[in-house]
């Protein structure tokens, strides 16, 4: 009996510990409790955007729109839009950025009128879907930067995004006009056997 209560108190501590670190306190940012406007479309999923920047997902707020930021931590940050919460949720790798500074490149402080996006684009820009013939400006616009962990140089011919978690399109450019949307080819080889 003695032993079994040991154990489950053991049990209990190591989880509470775990619990303790893996916790998230809110931190004084700047950003709290302000009103902004987002800089670019942003997609989300289940109320959480990630920095890896899905073009998938039920949701999607275009460029230009108002938020309240209501919470932040070191890696993630709630918004309020539309009365609906969504969770910014930050990974460096990527973002290439802590919170504060992704905040930054997400929203600004000042309302502006969003890109105009000529007629035969804007059903695509309405929904944050690139289209070819689109430039680099309107897409990262209309879809949010591609993640830094694929995409290290935005001037590159090549912009890779995640369609969902494991998924990617590879979007290639001619002078900066998107030319071709496509899977991207791997250059791993696995053999199964």
């Amino acid at each position: 009996m003695r032993i079994k209560l040991l154990s489950i108190l053991t049990t209990f501590l190591m989880l509470s510990s775990c619990k303790l670190i893996y916790s998230h306190t809110a931190i004084d940012s700047y950003w709290l409790n302000k009103i902004v406007y987002t800089r670019h479309g942003i997609h989300f999923q289940d109320r959480v955007y990630s920095t890896a920047n899905f073009l998938k997902g039920p949701g999607y707020i275009p460029e230009g729109q108002e938020l309240t930021v209501i919470y932040v931590t070191d890696d993630k940050a709630t918004v309020l839009y539309n009365r609906i919460k969504i969770d910014i949720k930050n990974s460096e790798w990527n973002s290439d950025k802590n919170i504060d500074e992704l905040l930054l490149e997400l929203f600004t402080e000042e309302k502006f009128e969003p890109l105009k996006f000529p007629d035969f684009f804007q059903k695509s820009a309405s929904v944050g879907m690139p289209m070819l013939g689109m430039t680099k400006k309107q897409i990262r616009h209309c879809c949010g930067p591609p993640p830094k962990g694929f995409n290290p140089d935005l001037r590159s011919d090549r912009w890779i995004y995640w369609m969902d978690q494991f998924e990617k399109v590879e979007l290639k450019f001619f002078e900066d006009i998107l030319i071709d949307i496509s899977k991207p080819k791997t250059s791993i080889n696995i053999k199964f056997y």
